[in-house]
């Protein structure tokens, strides 16, 4: 019996020994607190075992004014400040454009009780853990508050690797208006970090673009937005342009309503959808899909160069 509960005491100890390096949050969030441009601090930490590492965020929030000249100054002070922390596990970092900060939201492991929806009201950076050794914090800082001017709404970036950054945004504007605030992100010298990921939203719309937004996206985008409000009478109710100039491939995808039946509907929009195909195939698109959702249910169709499918089938 001796040698099991040794081995037992062992696993014990090893346990205790992993969920000791709890950080002082408190302190941590007194000396982020007291960085210059700082107006609110949070700090979170989930205990990890011999299993499963430990967990750690801190987040600061620095109002909804600050500039690129100001980024520029209080990213050394950030990166000083959490340098000192020396914490066992290293966090993840928020920087909200708000006053007042949260940091469960940004735990790279969150308790299950208190799972803590991103913000997005907020512009937001977050960058995981060991993720700011390999980026330029400041330069990030600057996008950031770039895309929130140029975009007109909160903007949020996030940081999952050394060159893996999405900026997201909910646009204040419909598709059909949505032109010029793309139009000016694609021109906006500050916003043409090389591989930056887009994925722009709005009532009508998603442009998901991914590596880097250009003025040639950007007139694309435009000319989806307007050739597809209606189609053979039917209004749109949301058009998506997926862009991955990599592979290379660019799809879009069109949304469409009917008050009669679906497969009615789409007859009548089959000849206008292989006539806009055609259209967008002239301006780089490699597949048009068509959803149409009628009075009882809902009909699909891609139109390519070379289809898979040559008839309207049954939606998802």
């Amino acid at each position: 019996m001796r040698p099991i509960a040794v081995a037992g005491l062992a696993l014990v100890l090893v346990g205790l020994a992993a969920c000791s390096g709890a950080p002082d949050t408190g302190r941590a969030e007194q000396r982020l607190s007291g960085v210059d441009g700082v107006v609110d601090a949070d700090a979170a930490w989930v205990g990890g075992s011999f299993k499963v590492a430990p967990s750690a965020a801190v987040s600061v929030a620095v109002g909804d004014d600050l500039t690129a000249q100001e980024a520029s100054g209080l990213a050394p002070r950030l990166l000083d400040t959490l340098a000192g922390l020396d914490w066992e596990a290293s966090p993840a970092l928020a920087v909200e454009l708000d006053d007042d900060a949260d940091a469960t939201p940004f735990l790279p492991r969150r308790p299950e009780d208190d799972p803590g929806p991103r913000p997005t009201d907020a512009s937001t950076y977050t960058s995981g853990p060991g993720d700011l050794d390999r980026r330029d914090l400041a330069g990030d800082l600057a996008l950031l508050v770039g895309a929130t001017e140029v975009l007109e709404a909160p903007a949020q970036l996030e940081v999952t690797g050394a060159d893996e950054v999405t900026l997201t945004a909910v646009l204040p504007t419909d598709a059909a208006a949505s032109g010029t605030l793309v139009r000016d992100a694609s021109t906006d010298q500050a916003l043409t970090a090389a591989g930056l990921r887009w994925r722009l939203t709005g009532p009508d719309l998603a442009l998901e673009v991914e590596s880097g937004l250009t003025p040639e996206i950007a007139d694309l985008w435009a000319l989806v937005a307007e050739d597809t409000a209606e189609l053979g009478g039917l209004p749109r109710g949301r058009v998506v342009l997926s862009v991955d100039d990599e592979q290379p491939l660019r799809l879009v995808r069109l949304e469409l309503t009917a008050d009669s039946p679906a497969a009615r509907a789409a007859a009548g929009v089959t000849g206008p959808a292989r006539r806009l195909y055609e259209r967008l195939a002239a301006a780089g698109v490699d597949e048009l899909e068509v959803v149409v959702t009628g009075a009882d249910t809902q009909v699909r169709r891609a139109f390519s160069a070379d289809p898979v499918t040559t008839r309207w089938e049954p939606g998802a």
